[in-house]
């Protein structure tokens, strides 16, 4: 079984990056804007990874706390003062807000052209029409994944599990682009098992630990696992791996799979809206 490596991968991109920000002029250095809303560890921890990223890859990056009972006016305030600044190429809402805050609102006050996750309705609208501005992070890095190790696309039987707006829709969307057959799968799909097995590439973003295992997949599929879930201590992914080795064609492993990915797909899209501005 072919193992995916996302964290190798994404440190080649951090370097191209690094590479390419070389020739830039120091006041034309891609600059990302992170605001970070309420107390949520695993918020938190990403947010910290991206920072990281930037610093590695020479990306300029600010990063804006704000409590979990900020007033909305005060964080309107402020994304709107990160949409005039000049300085900042690309802003990242991170992901799951605290519960008094609306989602659409919010993302609503970004300006589309700085919208690094495509969130905006006018993004995703751009996205559906085959004319994205930026590819979610998310869907941009298992494809890039794939496309690296030669994963075929063009023509396979793909499942998506999980139909959330950052990763399962553009994901279905993108592959559809690639010329996939996607069925796309929910919390709500009756025999899940059924379309797995069948499936060339099987994609499970569904949230949910383990939630499925070597005898869902058909011999020789390729398994993307887009979940992370920590307990006592340790990274667990939505597909158990046990088994797998001698079953799949290939698997990326949790962790050091999708997440790398994403953000190493973060920081193109931040440089790619910065060229664009």
């Amino acid at each position: 079984m072919l193992l995916l490596d996302g964290k190798k991968l994404s440190e080649k991109i951090l370097q191209d990056i690094h590479n390419e920000l070389q020739s830039y002029k120091k006041d034309l250095i891609p600059c990302l804007a992170v605001c970070l809303i309420g107390e949520d560890l695993a918020s938190h921890i990403y947010v910290e990874n991206k920072i990281k990223a930037c610093q590695k890859a020479g990306l300029k990056s600010v990063l804006k706390k704000f409590p979990s009972d900020c007033s909305k006016q005060e964080l309107k305030k402020e994304i709107l003062s990160l949409n005039q600044d000049p300085k900042i190429h690309g802003i990242l809402v991170q992901l799951p807000l605290p519960p008094n805050f609306s989602k659409q609102e919010i993302l609503s006050w970004l300006e589309p052209k700085k919208d690094v996750d495509g969130l905006t309705l006018e993004n995703k609208a751009l996205l559906w029409s085959g004319n994205p501005r930026v590819i979610p992070c998310t869907p941009k890095g298992i494809l890039t994944l794939l496309k690296a190790y030669n994963v075929a696309i063009k023509g396979q039987y793909a499942v998506v599990i999980g139909r959330s707006e950052i990763v399962g829709l553009p994901l279905f969307q993108q592959l559809i682009s690639h010329h996939s057959t996607v069925t796309l799968c929910h919390s709500y799909t009756k025999n899940l098992s059924v379309f797995c097995q069948k499936a060339d590439l099987v994609f499970v973003c569904s949230g949910q630990r383990h939630l499925l295992s070597q005898k869902d997949f058909k011999k020789g599929a390729v398994v993307v696992d887009v979940g992370i879930h920590r307990r006592d201590k340790k990274l667990y992914g939505d597909v158990d791996p046990r088994g797998l080795e001698n079953h799949l064609s290939a698997f990326t492993p949790v962790p050091g799979g999708v997440g790398p990915m994403t953000i190493a797909s973060l920081l193109e899209n931040t440089v790619q809206l910065a060229k664009k501005l």
